[in-house]
């Protein structure tokens, strides 16, 4: 089972697909994809509080099953 982490959206560019977010207690940056929003309706603005996984792929690890709960 993968841990949930908490953190807040620093930048999310909607045309190319793709941002960054500031894990709370680390202060870690992790990369983000389109593809790893939970609800692809309602997409990320800066500052927005999400809840999200890591998951480790060839690149590194990246943030996923991301969701806002602002």
């Amino acid at each position: 089972m993968n841990e949930v982490l908490k953190g807040i959206v620093k930048f999310y560019d909607q045309k190319k697909g793709y941002g960054f977010l500031i894990e709370n207690d680390t202060k870690k940056e992790y990369f983000f994809h389109v593809t790893g929003l939970n609800d692809k309706e309602n997409l990320p603005q800066a500052k927005d509080l999400v809840v999200f996984t890591l998951t480790t792929n060839d690149k590194g690890l990246k943030a996923t099953e991301i969701e806002i709960i602002n």
